[in-house]
């Protein structure tokens, strides 16, 4: 299986068109950094509470590529490395800033949410939505003990943190498809 890991920061938290893709980053299964770039908003010219978090300005987003500059990389990329499936953490939340153009990959490989893998893992269960407790990436990443070269919020770090919860999930996940055969 190859796998590719990505992870974004943006500038707000609304997945319908009113925020936009401030940083990606993609690795391979091996840790290989593929992609890692700040990209520049087409409507965005401030993001406060954003940067807040992440520690994104606008100075720094100035001189970056634009997402329309980037999704056939971000194709050729998946298409190069005979990608079988996409982990995200939140997948569901990141997948949805990416262009139709990339969703549209979707059709060929699997998208995969480590967020919602983790939370059935860690087995706390969420009386109010009825479902497993959704957990930050850094309380997965600690679970299984990684090491952070960076700071959180920053996508290649939250990537390579991304990538250690997934191989720690995999035994699990192994288990978990062998005992539904």
């Amino acid at each position: 299986m190859k796998t590719l890991f990505l992870d974004l920061e943006t500038t707000g938290l609304n997945k319908d068109g009113t925020d936009e893709i401030l940083e990606i980053a993609i690795i391979d299964n091996h840790g290989q950094v593929l992609m890692n770039t700040l990209v520049k908003p087409v409507i965005h010219t401030e993001w406060p509470e954003a940067q807040a978090i992440h520690g994104i300005s606008p100075e720094m987003v100035t001189n970056a590529p634009k997402l329309d500059e980037l999704q056939w990389k971000i194709l050729d990329l998946i298409v190069e490395h005979e990608t079988d499936e996409i982990v995200i953490y939140n997948a569901a939340y990141d997948w949805a800033f990416m262009p139709t153009e990339i969703q549209g990959i979707s059709i060929y490989l699997e998208i995969k949410c480590a967020m919602t893998q983790f939370a059935e893992y860690n087995g706390l269960w969420n009386v109010e939505r009825n479902c497993w407790k959704w957990q930050k990436l850094s309380v997965a990443a600690e679970h299984f003990n990684h090491v952070w070269n960076s700071e959180a919020h920053r996508a290649l770090a939250d990537t390579l943190a991304l990538k250690t919860v997934w191989e720690g999930m995999a035994s699990w996940r192994l288990e978990k498809e062998h005992a539904s055969e």
